[in-house]
Formats: structure tokens, sequence, C-alpha cells
């Protein structure tokens, strides 16, 4: 049998090829055939979960409620030390704008990540910025958003964490971080459908068995994740229950 594997569309590109290297270290642990599919977008890839082309997917948190209540998906790991923190920058050469100075008629670069943007619209709402009085620019990367501020072109931006942190000193200089978010119980997690339901036991294992050797170490090290571990099906359903009280 052949599995169909798939990781959340907004990974970035530098991590792509540590993905294709973790399918074929899965494919020779466990002596099965899985191919992994990239979608560009959200759209597309929830179009293939409804078909049942997916069994396993490192997926977004905002997908959760999706793929575990409605199409039974289970959640096997986490990936540690790699929430779903969002930073909103600002340019900090055009000016010294502070949290507190943001008014409505922002010009918002947002990417299709719905997670990054549900939880920083939550952070605008402290200072009375909505959906009604922003307008969003639709960025197809984080470095796109980020050029938006740096051009001009956007007054902030929403950015992971992890992905504000990686940029170079000089892009930083440029920027002000002007909040990052504290929800730390949010995260991606790694699910696999019910009809692979015979190996989910050896894949989790698989993934939280990559700190045990040099070689998963490099792999893990490629993807940006630290480590897997088991992913509890309470700490998933508080997970979601808070993912579907923000929205």
């Amino acid at each position: 049998m052949k599995y169909n594997m798939s990781i959340c569309p907004t990974t970035p590109t530098a991590d792509m090829s540590g993905w294709f290297i973790l399918n074929t270290y899965l494919q020779k642990k466990l002596n099965i055939a899985i191919h992994l599919e990239i979608y560009n977008n959200f759209d597309d890839q929830r179009a293939a979960f409804n078909k049942g082309e997916i069994d396993f997917i490192y997926a977004n948190p905002f997908d959760a409620t999706l793929l575990m209540r409605e199409l039974n998906f289970k959640a096997l790991n986490k990936p540690d030390e790699t929430e779903n923190e969002v930073v909103i920058v600002c340019n900090s050469v055009m000016n010294d704008m502070k949290f507190s100075d943001l008014k409505p008629g922002l010009k918002i670069a947002t990417t299709n990540d719905p997670a990054i943007n549900l939880i920083a619209m939550i952070l605008l709402e402290s200072v009375d910025i909505d959906s009604g009085n922003s307008q969003t620019i639709d960025c197809a990367s984080f470095i796109v958003a980020t050029k938006k501020v740096l051009n001009g072109e956007a007054d902030i931006a929403f950015l992971p964490k992890k992905v504000y942190e990686k940029l170079s000193s000089i892009i930083k200089l440029q920027l002000r971080c002007l909040i990052s978010s504290e929800i730390n119980v949010i995260h991606h997690i790694f699910a696999a459908s019910e009809n692979s339901q015979s190996i989910h036991r050896e894949l989790a294992n698989a993934l939280n068995e990559l700190t045990a050797s040099a070689a998963g170490k490099d792999i893990l090290s490629s993807i940006g994740i630290p480590s897997f571990s088991t992913m509890e099906q309470e700490d998933a359903e508080f997970m979601i229950d808070l993912m579907d009280t923000l929205k």
C-alpha cells in the first residue's frame, strides 16, 4: 500500500528539502511507500483532505478541528519548542510607531496562514483594529509580507515568531517588533488518517526517535524542528477547543 503525506502550505521554502529527506527516512524506517505531496495553498490541501487523498499531515493548528473531529485523523506527534507564536512588525526606518499608536485604516501584509492571521487579529483587537477597519494585502509568503513593510507598501506585517527570528540582522534593523503573542499551547501537529491506523504507533515512534542518531538530528535541523514528542489526545482536544474559542 502506498501512503500520501503532506505538510503545511506555509512551510518555509528553505525547509522543503528537509521534508523530502524525512519522507525518505520514514519509508526506509517503516518499510512502506510514501509520496510527499506539496500544496501551494490551504484550499487545495483541504480539498485533498476531503477526498481522502492524504494519509499523514504536518498540519497547521487551524486545521486540527477539520482533521480530528470531521475526518477522524489522529494527532500522533507534536513538534517541541515550536509554538505558533506571532509577531506584528512595522518599518523602523520610516517611523517610530509603537503598538499603541496603531489606528484604523492600517494596511496589513498577510499570508494565507489562518492560524497566524487569527492570533494576530486578536492582538489587534486591543487597539480597536479589526478586519472591517483595516486593509489586508495578500502575500505569497512571509518574506513577501516582510518586503511589503520594508518598501512602505504595508504599515505592518504578521509573521511567525520563528520566521522573524531567522531574518538577517540587516533586515531586523529595518523592522520593529510591535507586539508578540504568548499562547504557548498552539502548535502544529503531525496527524494520520484512520485508514493508516495499523502503522500509527510505528510512525509516531519513528518521529520521536529522530533525536537518537546524528542523522536523525540532521533531518530535524533541516526542517527547523528540535524534536518530536507524542501528542496526547487530551492536549490535542484542548488545543482544538482553544482554537475554536478564538475563532
